[in-house]
């Protein structure tokens, strides 16, 4: 099994590059809006929710924020460190659970049904 463990290397590359402009700002805009359009659930906060590669945790706490349980899967420490300490900031560390493992070993991790899995910015 291939690991993912490159993203400690680049994490915080890739989250200035990829979420630290307008371009970013804007992406994840019109992600968060697709989600509600395609899933109104989303919004309504009933939902148990699995954020596959979750990095950072932009997503995922859009998705904690809205009402949602959050399980973020991330498998590089400095990106899971992120988004722990911003849903802490943000109190929304009780909505969230977090897992340092890649998605390919997240069966090993994990136990029970989601309602919906993310997997955003993963295969870029």
């Amino acid at each position: 099994m291939r690991s993912d463990a490159d993203f400690d290397v680049i994490g915080g590359a890739f989250e200035a590059d990829v979420y630290g402009s307008s371009k970013g700002v804007v992406r994840l805009h019109v992600l968060r809006a697709d989600l509600v359009t395609a899933v109104p659930r989303f919004a309504r906060g009933v939902l148990r929710i699995l954020d596959a590669g979750g990095g950072s945790g932009r997503l995922a706490l859009q998705l904690a924020q809205w009402g949602n349980d959050v399980v973020l899967a991330e498998p590089a420490r400095e990106m899971l460190d992120q988004a722990q300490a911003a849903a802490r900031a943000t109190e929304l560390h009780e909505r969230m659970t977090f897992v340092q493992a890649p998605i390919q070993s997240l069966g090993e991790h994990l136990a029970g049904r989601f309602d919906v899995i993310t997997c955003h910015a993963v295969l870029e």
